[in-house]
């Protein structure tokens, strides 16, 4: 279905001609909240023009809060995304943002088309993908498409390397966690802006924001339209690539409600993407198209106390996926329906325990997930739930902490292995140490037990151990200047690791038959320096992470020894900020190593380096209102290379934002 029949730029800007139904209701609430951010900022505009007397304004005091949506345990890595980073990343998608500022391997089949993530030398599985407490990866395929999640929607982005209670997995990699936005704002705010790009690529923007008393809601909404249709070379001939098309809306509402000790947050997220499916260069031309659509609704609870603190959580989810294949523009080669619905919930509880300063942190938690397609041979469903305790115990100085975690998951028709794990962190002058051990597991994905044909019924969840430890450094910590160097070290096992291999009927077949080896080190090095207006950031680091088989399939696989295809050994990523006032300039430079693409390592994508450069200057315009300008060159070196094997990416591209806030 085709929401969208023509758009529309000057004389009806930010305005879009929908069919019907879903598309009708988006194009009207984006209308008014165009509308209702143009007349907040006309009086604001007029009373600028008037000399204001000096005076005194006294100002409201605020009260600033939020939701725990994770705890940390002692030992563990945790990365949050600079908040100039984000602010400076409101046209990204999270495959953008991860893998230009984090040490996330990002497997790309090209702009505007399917995007997904390799953490610490895991395969993309092996990383959770987590929103208001609840899992978002698909349970079908077992991951997700970051191409397709905007940043506009949310608040920060974290990246967490060890023990986290996410249901159906203890994942190997990491998990990255989506924020919402903060609900602690003034009492009105409002944005609303565009993108123009190469490549044909437009974008919408608005977000509405109220507080009154105890309660608060933000409503966000965008658009996007790009047709990627940017040129490459392949062998030395030079390409433009077609049927790339994508377009994409999304509409999120949070709310906040507090009444006496109770909080209550709600969020509801409703998207589609349509996207055409260009083939690889050595493919024929087909014509295939993908729609992803979604709605998701989250409601959280939680009452803090001195020695007491509850929480708990409900999530409904309902995604679809249609994907076609043609020959020509009648022959239906391929029609597949995939039709995902999940219901999780939980209940936490956070304790101070009378004696040695001991704290508890208790979650229990359960879904059930159904998945309908025609690959299936029809429907399957899924229960599954699990219990966690953890124990924190301060030793002797503040600085020093531990924790001990006993989690245990249960699937129905499925062994699940108990999960211990430990850690320890603290500090000695200006250095701090951690380390921690944890057992993993990952439950088989949908896909990998009901494919037909393929699919293993008695398939058993992967399993094993990683091991982490880091040393930091801060020999300068002042408020206005910073240094701070480190090394985080990792090692992980995992045992019947699922991999798919042919049969002797020559089907590809799901099974237990492999164990993986992963190790390796991330360094980092990161600076700040300010003086008056004039500040400058930098950050240099680097992943050396050595991913390979311990065994073999069968007597004709050569994979033993060889490291994982699409996990590269080597990477390194560095950034630089500079601020003078209100004015921004960042470069980000990325350089990733040979990449093999089959198991024998008889193959593989040469190294390659990509640089990004942004410019964003603010302007006031009146006294509650600003506008941000915005200025980026992707790819700045015109790099040709491929981060999948056959689909290229493409070289210099530009982008300008504009963004007008009131508040």
């Amino acid at each position: 279905m085709h929401f969208y029949q023509v758009i529309r730029i000057p004389g009806g800007l930010f305005t879009t001609r929908p069919a019907a139904g879903f598309g009708l209701v988006m194009h009207r609430l984006l209308r008014f909240c165009w509308f209702a951010a143009l007349v907040m900022a006309v009086p604001d505009a007029v009373k600028a023009q008037a000399v204001l007397p000096d005076s005194a304004i006294a100002l409201k005091g605020i009260e600033v809060s939020g939701n725990k949506r994770f705890f940390l345990m002692p030992g563990m890595q945790a990365d949050t995304i600079d908040s100039l980073v984000m602010r400076s990343s409101v046209a990204a998608s999270l495959a953008g943002l991860l893998g230009q500022h984090s040490l996330a391997y990002i497997r790309d089949y090209g702009q505007g088309n399917l995007s997904s993530i390799s953490l610490r030398g895991t395969a993309s599985s092996h990383t959770s993908l987590n929103w208001m407490g609840f899992e978002l990866n698909a349970p079908g395929s077992g991951m997700s498409d970051m191409s397709i999640l905007p940043l506009f929607l949310f608040g920060n982005v974290r990246l967490v390397n060890g023990f986290v209670m996410v249901p159906g997995m203890l994942p190997a990699g990491g998990t990255v966690y989506l924020d919402p936005p903060s609900m602690s704002s003034g009492r009105i705010a409002a944005s609303a802006g565009f993108s123009l790009g190469s490549f044909s690529d437009f974008r919408q923007y608005v977000s509405v924001y109220g507080r009154k008393e105890g309660s608060a809601c933000r409503v966000a909404y965008l658009h996007q339209h790009a047709d990627n249709d940017f040129p490459y070379t392949y062998r030395g001939v030079a390409y433009r690539r077609g049927n790339a098309v994508s377009t994409g809306r999304a509409l999120m509402v949070n709310t906040e409600h507090r009444s006496g000790r109770h909080t209550f947050y709600t969020a509801a997220w409703l998207q589609d993407a349509g996207r055409e499916v260009p083939p690889s260069v050595s493919a024929a031309d087909l014509n295939a198209n993908r729609r992803d659509e979604a709605m998701r609704a989250v409601l959280r609870w939680k009452r803090p106390g001195v020695r007491n603190a509850l929480s708990a959580g409900v999530a409904a989810f309902h995604e679809y996926l249609h994907y076609t294949e043609k020959a020509g523009d009648t022959l239906l080669l391929l029609d597949s329906r995939i039709r995902n619905r999940s219901v999780q919930a939980d209940f936490g509880l956070d304790r101070k325990l009378g004696f040695a300063g001991l704290l508890l942190h208790a979650r229990v938690s359960g879904s059930a997930v159904t998945v309908n397609t025609g690959d299936f041979g029809g429907s399957h469903r899924r229960k599954s739930g699990g219990w966690g305790l953890t124990l924190f115990k301060p030793l002797g100085r503040k600085d020093w902490k531990a924790g001990l975690t006993l989690r245990q998951d249960w699937v129905k028709g499925m062994f699940v292995p108990p999960a211990p794990s430990a850690g320890i962190e603290g500090s000695i002058a200006a250095w701090q140490l951690k380390a921690q051990v944890t057992r993993n597991f990952r439950i088989p994905s949908m896909n990998d037990v009901y494919w037909v044909p393929g699919g293993n019924p008695g398939l058993k969840p992967e399993r094993g151990w990683n091991y982490q430890a880091g040393i930091h450094w801060f020999p300068l910590k002042h408020e206005e200047s910073g240094l701070a160097l480190g090394v985080d070290a990792y090692y992980t096992l995992v045992d019947q690791w699922i991999s798919w291999i042919p049969d002797g009927k020559g089907v590809w077949t799901a099974e237990n038959v492999q164990k993986v080896e992963i190790c390796g080190c991330e360094p980092r090095l990161e600076g700040r320096w300010r003086s008056g207006s004039f500040g400058l950031k930098m950050n240099l680091s680097a992943s050396l992470s050595s991913s390979t088989y311990l065994t073999k399939t069968g007597p004709y696989d050569n994979s033993r020894g060889k490291q994982l295809i699409y996990t590269p050994r080597k990477q390194l990523k560095g950034a630089l900020q500079a601020t003078f006032g209100s004015f921004v300039f960042a470069y980000t430079h990325n350089f990733t190593g040979k990449i093999f693409t089959v198991r024998d390592n008889s193959s593989f994508l040469d190294a390659w380096n990509t640089g990004s450069a942004l410019f964003r200057q603010t302007l006031p315009i009146s006294r509650t209102g600003s506008a941000e300008l915005q200025f980026e060159i992707k790819n700045c070196w015109d790099e040709s290379y491929e981060a999948v094997a056959f689909y290229p990416m493409p070289g210099r591209a530009f982008l300008f934002t504009l963004i007008y806030k009131y508040q």
